[in-house]
């Protein structure tokens, strides 16, 4: 017992260590940011009935032009093949997005918004709107811009680790403040 105890102290101390690092300090309180970001965005889509993964997979799709496969979704989101399509079916299931598979392979499914989507993400622009304005009221609009550059660069950077490059997976046609 007392030697489990010795491990905690270390892992603890470990820890307080590791909070004294700058950058590690600084990556914890983004994550910290990130998850209070997203549990604010789940209130506020909760109006609509729908979750935080449907409302991306939604704006994705539109972002792509109405129209999308999952892999090509699945590159752009960084979720798993079985949490896309749970999301999909889902979607599907609710009318806000139609399944069908193409004429010349038909193991490739194509996923397309409905009127019913279009609806939902008319609704759903607004309130994202105010929950992002509100989320960064307290920024100044040169500090919104400061914050824009770090993360971009963090970003950047996790995208050459991931193997991954950011125009693929944010399709963003203009990205001025």
């Amino acid at each position: 017992m007392r030697k489990r105890l010795e491990n905690l102290d270390a892992l603890a101390e470990a820890l307080e260590d590791q909070r004294n690092n700058i950058r590690i300090d600084t990556s914890f309180e983004l994550l910290r940011a990130a998850g209070l970001m997203d549990r604010y965005l789940d209130l506020g889509f909760r109006k609509l009935q729908l979750k935080r993964n449907q409302v991306m997979v939604l704006s994705f799709i539109l972002a792509n032009g109405g129209t999308i496969t999952p892999t090509e979704l699945r590159n752009k989101v960084f979720r798993s093949d079985n949490a896309i399509s749970m999301t999909l079916n889902t979607l599907d299931k609710i009318g806000l997005t139609r399944s069908s598979r193409t004429t010349v392979d038909r193991r490739l499914r194509r996923v397309t918004l409905t009127e019913m989507g279009l609806q939902a993400l008319e609704k759903i622009v607004p309130i994202r709107h105010d929950i992002f304005e509100e989320a960064t009221s307290t920024l100044t609009q040169e500090e919104s811009r400061e914050l824009k550059i770090l993360l971009e660069k963090i970003m950047d950077h996790l995208f050459d680790l991931t193997g991954k490059k950011s125009k693929e997976i944010y399709p963003v046609k203009n990205s001025a403040m």
